[in-house]
């Protein structure tokens, strides 16, 4: 039995998977905030926009369509569990598609399974995520309701793909 690492199924996800355009890196780099961002020639502008359990998230100009877009850098390959999460994440992402779901737009990758140590999430730009509306602004209460309708509209899609979501503890 062969059994796949997690960047040959990322490189296979994006090649089988008609979402998702593999778009490979080449030698254009920019520096945020002591991270090094490979995304190529695509994206340009970068601009930081803050960081999360998985890495760091910056906004960046897409040449192709003209728009603002949101890139996720992740460096999966440090530990099997945060493979198994990317993994799992670019899976169910990938085959979204509702206007209350935020879905992956493009994957930027390495060309070759040595090189590879980071892969990008390129995504659409959110103006504001819950937790800055929740803290920052004063919601009347047709914006509350109308937030709280799209949660639960959104929540209800992931349900009738029949996504469950196992939270797994990985020990060392």
């Amino acid at each position: 039995m062969n059994v796949l690492s997690f960047s040959e199924i990322v490189i296979m996800n994006a090649e089988n998977s008609p979402s998702i355009k593999q778009e490979s890196m080449n030698t254009t780099c920019e520096l945020i905030k002591d991270q090094i961002f490979e995304v190529g020639s695509r994206y340009t502008d970068l601009k930081y926009i803050g960081e999360g359990a998985y890495g760091m998230v910056v906004s960046g100009y897409d040449n192709q369509t003209s728009q603002r877009v949101a890139i996720k850098k992740i460096s999966p390959f440090e530990h099997q569990c945060f493979c198994q999460r990317t993994l799992r994440e670019i899976k169910i992402l990938a085959r979204f598609k509702h206007e209350n779901i935020i879905n992956i737009q493009d994957i930027i990758h390495a060309n070759t399974f040595e090189q590879m140590k980071d892969v990008y999430l390129v995504q659409h730009l959110m103006e504001c995520d819950m937790y800055k509306l929740i803290r920052y602004q004063k919601l009347s209460n047709e914006k509350f309701i109308r937030n709280k309708f799209m949660i639960f509209f959104g929540i209800f899609k992931v349900r009738n793909m029949f996504v469950i979501y196992f939270i797994k503890y990985c020990v060392d």
